[in-house]
């Protein structure tokens, strides 16, 4: 077969295929073991050793932690309802987040990926009253619409938008605020407590900034994993296709294989959109035993696509594809 095979006719073979996988305890505790294991290292080493290299690592391993709490929040680490629940109450004192909360956002954002594009009344619909749809969105207006805004509204947008500001201090900030979530952000106090009376001033320091990594690192995956060429972003009233969402708008991020530790699969994520059943730990097998044929529609991310893409700010509602800021654009940084 010389072309690619229909989105549909490949997401329902992939679907089929992802039946064949599914949750396993032994692999689950595992993945919990290995997981708990490295925060309770990289927690020791910022007591002893509190630097950069030690905040990175804490980083890393938080992130980690996210994906299998992710999973626990999915209901596909374990078939164990229970475990689950234990796995994610382990990880909310980490991350600050509750694994119901996160699931009723989360869960949206699998049922209306790719159906909400812009123009989208950027900012309104993010305040009270608001309709967001999908608050995982890290692209939130088109070029056409940031045009047609007059000149101060563009600057505190522009300003607002900045990658290097939106990625490193707006998205970790925004993580912190959800008074909904007042249970868990207590526990995520007692977590600097502990760091705090255990290593000092410096020890606090340290997994202050490790968390800081963390949220990088989550908000850039959170990025790629949709916010890359080609995309897929129509309307649900129009030509919207949910398996096409899933196939065409999520991403195989080439992780190199010295981060995967990290990732824990993730990077795999148009199998995990078209079958969240399919546990982090067996993403990447599943994907490896899929018939190439399925695969070759997959937008596969290496390093250079993916440093371009992270400078994506806008959709071009024209050509439908993503784009950068002028700036950025006239450095070649856009895919």
């Amino acid at each position: 077969m010389t072309e690619a095979m229909a989105p549909d006719k490949a997401s329902r073979q992939i679907r089929q295929h992802c039946r064949k996988y599914g949750p396993d305890f032994t692999k689950a505790v595992r993945a919990c073991g290995i997981t708990f294991g490295l925060l309770i290292v990289f927690s020791t080493l910022i007591v002893l050793f509190p630097c950069w290299p030690v905040a990175i690592l804490m980083g890393c391993a938080i992130v980690r932690a996210f994906i299998l709490f992710h999973d626990a929040a999915h209901g596909s680490l374990t078939s164990s309802r229970n475990f689950n629940k234990f796995a994610a109450a382990l990880v909310q004192p980490w991350i600050a987040r509750s694994a119901a909360c996160w699931s009723a956002s989360h869960n949206n954002h699998h049922k209306v990926l790719g159906s909400d594009p812009p123009p989208v009344n950027f900012p309104q619909q993010f305040l009270p009253g608001g309709q967001c749809f999908d608050d995982s969105r890290t692209v939130l207006f088109s070029e056409q619409e940031f045009n047609r805004w007059p000149l101060f509204k563009k600057v505190w947008v522009r300003i607002f938008r900045e990658p290097f500001l939106f990625f490193c201090v707006i998205v970790p900030a925004q993580w912190l605020y959800r008074p909904s979530e007042w249970p868990q952000q207590v526990q995520h106090i007692c977590v600097h407590a502990m760091f705090y009376v255990a290593g000092g001033y410096n020890a606090w320091l340290c997994f202050v900034e490790s968390l800081w990594v963390a949220l990088i690192i989550a908000g850039l995956l959170f990025h790629l994993q949709h916010q890359v060429n080609p995309g897929y972003w129509k309307n649900s009233s129009g030509d919207f296709d949910h398996d096409d969402a899933c196939v065409e708008g999520s991403s195989y991020l080439l992780v190199p294989w010295c981060f995967k530790w990290v990732t824990l699969g993730i990077e795999y994520h148009r199998i995990h959109h078209l079958s969240v059943r399919v546990p982090c730990y067996d993403l990447q097998s599943c994907h490896e035993a899929c018939d190439p044929v399925w695969l070759q529609g997959v937008v596969s991310v290496p390093a250079g696509k993916a440093l371009r893409s992270c400078f994506h700010a806008m959709w071009d509602e024209d050509k439908q594809r993503f784009t950068s800021f002028d700036v950025y654009r006239l450095l070649g940084l856009e895919d």
